[in-house]
């Protein structure tokens, strides 16, 4: 793990986020080991079943297609963040702003062409 070589983030810390693009769908028939590595250690990726809804407004015009490619990863360790502070197990695409905004393209051109993805947090006393 790079965090015990830098030093920045202690080993044996797990009230940790990492969120954001990853450039790799978890639901598409591509194999990238890391999705599965992930799980198995010590994070949840908070995307568990392919109802989780595409993060990436794409083509011409700009819609929703298959780029889920946005995802928010919490620790899931001893004092991590998982099922204390962050009790969902899937993160919440906010896809109903597009229609909101007036569709992709007034979305993608008054925002972005990413949704926002979001999770709630427990904020709580640090125990760890």
């Amino acid at each position: 793990e790079t965090r015990s070589i830098t030093g920045c983030v202690p080993v044996d810390e797990f009230d940790l986020i990492i969120a954001g693009d990853l450039n790799a769908n978890r639901f598409d028939s591509k194999l990238e080991s890391f999705w599965d590595e992930m799980e198995s250690g010590p994070w949840d990726v908070l995307a568990d079943t392919s109802d989780y809804r595409a993060t990436r407004l794409s083509g011409r015009p700009p819609a929703q297609r298959t780029s889920v490619i946005d995802y928010i990863i919490i620790g899931d360790a001893p004092n991590g963040l998982a099922g204390h502070e962050v009790s969902q197990t899937m993160a919440m695409v906010h896809d109903e702003l597009v229609g909101l905004a007036g569709g992709g393209l007034a979305f993608r051109t008054r925002a972005s062409d990413h949704l926002p993805v979001t999770i709630d947090i427990l904020l709580t006393q640090d125990d760890d």
